[in-house]
């Protein structure tokens, strides 16, 4: 993504008259922008993990602020069973007041369909969907629970040994 940004940027400037450089200046301070933004976010969530011993507090708390940092509108923990392939939300933040996670998945859900993610788990690698519309054709199963769980894009990390799954969030706007 970095060198498909940077070309791109650079692509631009020169469409635009701007020279090279330019281009990457301005890439630069939207990057150096992230990374303050990004120190400012952890220091203000270690200071708020100082103040509390309760997972019960701490948890809510990091889910909520890994949606705001990302933009997105839910954040949560998936947890898997890689031995059944099986998976279930375990704890999450919405932002919304009307949560409809529980509405919108069966209590279990198969993993079966997900090979991007199971290899993503084993693999100990990211999972990031920009636009589920591109996806369509190429996971077909994938896209269609994407669409009744109102997911048009994601982010999520593997997390493990113990407890096994992924810190996602649906719908991220930024980063």
């Amino acid at each position: 993504k970095f060198f498909g940004t940077l070309f791109g940027q650079s692509e631009k400037a020169l469409e635009h008259g701007n020279t090279v450089e330019d281009s990457l200046h301005e890439y630069d301070e939207e990057y150096i922008r992230y990374c303050i933004e990004l120190e400012q976010t952890l220091s203000t969530l270690e200071a708020y993990l100082h103040e509390s011993d309760d997972p019960d507090t701490i948890i809510p708390h990091v889910l909520e602020t890994a949606c705001n940092f990302y933009g997105g509108d839910w954040a949560g923990f998936l947890e898997v069973d890689m031995d059944l392939n099986l998976w279930t939300p375990f704890i999450w933040f919405n932002k919304h007041p009307d949560d409809k996670t529980t509405v919108l998945l069966n209590e279990i859900e198969s993993s079966e369909f997900l090979y991007r993610w199971v290899k993503a788990m084993k693999n100990n690698l990211p999972i990031i969907v920009e636009d589920r519309e591109k996806i369509k054709d190429e996971f077909p199963d994938e896209y269609e629970m994407y669409q009744r769980l109102r997911i048009y894009s994601v982010l999520a990390v593997p997390v493990k040994p113990r407890p096994t799954g992924f810190l996602a969030v649906r719908n991220p706007t930024r980063h």
